[in-house]
Protein backbone atom coordinates (compact mmCIF):
# COMPACT_ATOMS: atom_id res chain seq x y z
CA UNK A 1 0.00 0.00 0.00
CA UNK A 2 0.86 3.35 -0.62
CA UNK A 3 2.34 5.58 2.49
CA UNK A 4 0.26 8.76 3.05
CA UNK A 5 3.01 10.87 5.37
CA UNK A 6 1.57 12.82 8.54
CA UNK A 7 3.51 15.35 10.35
CA UNK A 8 2.84 14.40 14.20
CA UNK A 9 3.61 16.50 17.48
CA UNK A 10 5.31 14.37 20.76
CA UNK A 11 3.35 16.35 23.59
CA UNK A 12 4.82 13.99 26.27
CA UNK A 13 7.62 11.91 26.21
CA UNK A 14 7.81 8.54 29.15
CA UNK A 15 10.21 6.14 30.18
CA UNK A 16 8.65 3.60 27.20
CA UNK A 17 5.78 5.36 25.45
CA UNK A 18 5.47 8.57 24.00
CA UNK A 19 2.05 10.65 23.19
CA UNK A 20 1.16 12.49 19.40
CA UNK A 21 -1.13 14.12 18.57
CA UNK A 22 -1.77 14.79 14.56
CA UNK A 23 -4.53 16.52 12.22
CA UNK A 24 -7.59 14.52 12.23
CA UNK A 25 -8.54 15.27 8.64
CA UNK A 26 -4.75 14.38 7.27
CA UNK A 27 -5.54 10.10 9.30
CA UNK A 28 -9.16 10.36 8.72
CA UNK A 29 -10.11 10.63 5.50
CA UNK A 30 -12.56 8.55 2.75
CA UNK A 31 -9.65 7.37 1.74
CA UNK A 32 -7.99 5.85 4.63
CA UNK A 33 -8.04 2.48 3.25
CA UNK A 34 -6.13 3.34 0.74
CA UNK A 35 -3.20 4.27 2.52
CA UNK A 36 -0.77 2.73 4.96
CA UNK A 37 -0.02 4.97 8.22
CA UNK A 38 3.12 4.37 9.64
CA UNK A 39 5.03 6.40 12.74
CA UNK A 40 8.68 6.99 11.75
CA UNK A 41 11.20 7.89 14.67
CA UNK A 42 15.06 7.63 14.69
CA UNK A 43 15.47 3.68 13.65
CA UNK A 44 12.19 2.29 13.65
CA UNK A 45 8.46 2.38 12.19
CA UNK A 46 5.45 1.77 13.88
CA UNK A 47 2.21 0.43 12.61
CA UNK A 48 -0.49 3.37 12.90
CA UNK A 49 -3.25 0.50 12.40
CA UNK A 50 -1.85 -1.23 15.80
CA UNK A 51 -2.93 1.77 17.99
CA UNK A 52 -5.97 3.17 19.48
CA UNK A 53 -6.29 6.63 17.77
CA UNK A 54 -8.71 8.81 19.17
CA UNK A 55 -10.10 12.44 17.81
CA UNK A 56 -11.80 15.57 18.93
CA UNK A 57 -11.97 19.17 17.72
CA UNK A 58 -8.96 18.84 14.82
CA UNK A 59 -7.03 16.92 16.64
CA UNK A 60 -6.16 12.97 16.69
CA UNK A 61 -4.38 11.80 19.31
CA UNK A 62 -2.24 8.29 20.60
CA UNK A 63 -0.07 6.68 22.80
CA UNK A 64 2.50 4.06 21.21
CA UNK A 65 5.29 2.32 22.72
CA UNK A 66 8.83 3.41 22.23
CA UNK A 67 11.91 2.75 24.11
CA UNK A 68 13.54 5.42 26.69
CA UNK A 69 14.90 8.32 24.73
CA UNK A 70 13.60 7.51 21.28
CA UNK A 71 12.04 11.07 21.25
CA UNK A 72 11.73 13.97 22.93
CA UNK A 73 8.67 16.07 23.63
CA UNK A 74 7.87 20.10 22.46
CA UNK A 75 7.59 22.72 24.98
CA UNK A 76 4.29 24.80 24.08
CA UNK A 77 4.12 28.88 24.68
CA UNK A 78 1.09 30.69 24.49
CA UNK A 79 2.86 34.05 24.03
CA UNK A 80 2.38 35.14 20.30
CA UNK A 81 2.71 39.26 19.32
CA UNK A 82 2.11 40.03 15.14
CA UNK A 83 5.28 39.78 13.38
CA UNK A 84 7.01 37.44 15.61
CA UNK A 85 9.58 35.24 13.86
CA UNK A 86 8.57 31.81 13.58
CA UNK A 87 9.92 28.27 12.47
CA UNK A 88 7.77 25.72 10.49
CA UNK A 89 8.86 21.90 9.98
CA UNK A 90 7.77 21.12 6.64
CA UNK A 91 8.32 18.36 4.19
CA UNK A 92 8.07 17.19 0.79
CA UNK A 93 8.12 13.99 -1.08
CA UNK A 94 10.70 13.40 -3.42
CA UNK A 95 10.71 12.56 -6.90
CA UNK A 96 12.21 9.00 -5.39
CA UNK A 97 9.31 8.75 -3.05
CA UNK A 98 11.84 10.19 0.04
CA UNK A 99 10.61 12.36 2.63
CA UNK A 100 12.32 15.16 2.75
CA UNK A 101 12.26 17.64 5.39
CA UNK A 102 12.71 21.17 6.54
CA UNK A 103 12.81 24.42 8.85
CA UNK A 104 11.29 27.50 6.81
CA UNK A 105 11.42 31.16 8.12
CA UNK A 106 8.24 33.42 8.40
CA UNK A 107 6.41 35.47 10.49
CA UNK A 108 2.89 35.58 12.34
CA UNK A 109 0.92 37.58 10.42
CA UNK A 110 -1.94 38.15 12.03
CA UNK A 111 -4.06 37.25 15.18
CA UNK A 112 -7.91 36.33 14.13
CA UNK A 113 -10.91 35.19 15.04
CA UNK A 114 -13.31 32.64 13.79
CA UNK A 115 -16.39 31.14 14.77
CA UNK A 116 -15.10 32.21 18.31
CA UNK A 117 -12.40 30.54 18.09
CA UNK A 118 -8.89 32.38 18.06
CA UNK A 119 -6.57 31.87 15.33
CA UNK A 120 -2.43 32.74 14.55
CA UNK A 121 -2.21 33.58 10.85
CA UNK A 122 1.50 32.93 9.15
CA UNK A 123 3.54 33.01 6.43
CA UNK A 124 5.66 29.99 7.28
CA UNK A 125 4.71 27.30 4.17
CA UNK A 126 7.49 25.03 2.70
CA UNK A 127 5.07 22.74 0.80
CA UNK A 128 1.58 22.02 -0.09
CA UNK A 129 1.94 19.47 2.04
CA UNK A 130 3.31 20.84 5.26
CA UNK A 131 -0.34 23.50 4.98
CA UNK A 132 -1.99 21.19 7.54
CA UNK A 133 -0.52 19.34 10.61
CA UNK A 134 2.74 20.86 10.79
CA UNK A 135 4.12 22.39 14.09
CA UNK A 136 5.17 26.26 14.27
CA UNK A 137 8.01 26.74 16.84
CA UNK A 138 9.11 30.20 17.63
CA UNK A 139 12.47 31.14 18.03
CA UNK A 140 13.12 29.81 21.54
CA UNK A 141 11.91 26.31 20.12
CA UNK A 142 8.96 26.68 21.51
CA UNK A 143 5.63 25.05 20.25
CA UNK A 144 3.26 28.23 19.25
CA UNK A 145 0.89 27.14 17.18
CA UNK A 146 -0.15 23.57 14.83
CA UNK A 147 -0.29 24.68 10.80
CA UNK A 148 -3.60 24.40 8.73
CA UNK A 149 -5.61 25.20 5.61
CA UNK A 150 -8.69 26.93 5.49
CA UNK A 151 -10.29 28.48 2.41
CA UNK A 152 -7.12 28.26 0.94
CA UNK A 153 -5.35 30.61 3.78
CA UNK A 154 -2.59 29.51 5.98
CA UNK A 155 -3.93 29.49 9.81
CA UNK A 156 -2.75 27.58 12.78
CA UNK A 157 -4.30 26.72 16.15
CA UNK A 158 -2.66 28.64 18.70
CA UNK A 159 -1.97 26.69 22.19
CA UNK A 160 -4.95 28.05 24.19
CA UNK A 161 -6.83 26.39 21.19
CA UNK A 162 -4.35 23.03 21.14
CA UNK A 163 -5.38 22.72 25.20
CA UNK A 164 -9.14 23.13 24.50
CA UNK A 165 -9.04 19.83 22.28
CA UNK A 166 -6.66 18.19 24.11
CA UNK A 167 -8.82 18.33 27.65
CA UNK A 168 -11.77 16.82 25.39
CA UNK A 169 -9.66 13.15 25.34
CA UNK A 170 -9.97 13.14 29.82
CA UNK A 171 -12.61 13.60 31.83
CA UNK A 172 -12.77 16.85 34.29
CA UNK A 173 -9.88 18.33 32.26
CA UNK A 174 -12.14 21.34 30.92
CA UNK A 175 -10.68 25.17 31.20
CA UNK A 176 -7.58 23.65 32.91
CA UNK A 177 -3.64 25.07 32.07
CA UNK A 178 -1.92 23.57 29.55
CA UNK A 179 0.61 21.94 31.63
CA UNK A 180 -2.30 20.02 33.80
CA UNK A 181 -3.86 18.83 30.89
CA UNK A 182 0.18 17.21 30.21
CA UNK A 183 0.45 15.62 33.60
CA UNK A 184 -3.01 13.78 32.90
CA UNK A 185 -1.25 12.92 29.54
CA UNK A 186 1.40 11.38 31.34
CA UNK A 187 -0.45 9.76 34.15
CA UNK A 188 -2.89 8.06 31.42
CA UNK A 189 0.43 6.94 29.89
CA UNK A 190 1.95 5.80 32.14
CA UNK A 191 -0.52 3.33 33.88
CA UNK A 192 -0.94 2.34 30.08
CA UNK A 193 2.60 1.36 29.66
CA UNK A 194 3.93 -0.50 33.65
CA UNK A 195 6.77 -1.68 33.22
CA UNK A 196 7.07 -5.74 33.52
CA UNK A 197 9.22 -4.33 37.02
CA UNK A 198 6.88 -2.16 38.71
CA UNK A 199 4.36 -4.91 39.11
CA UNK A 200 6.54 -6.77 41.60
CA UNK A 201 6.95 -3.10 43.85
Amino acid sequence: DPISVVPGIVTVAGETFCHIIANKRLLFTRRRGRYRFEIAFPNMNLDLDNLNVERHGLLAAFYCPVPAGTVDAVHFSNQTAQNQKLKMYGYQISASGQVQRDLTNGYLTHIGNRVGQEYIGHDCTPSKLSLSGSPIFNEERQLVGISYADFGITKALNVENIASMLSEFYDGMENRPMSDILQRIRDVGEHQFVQPADHMT
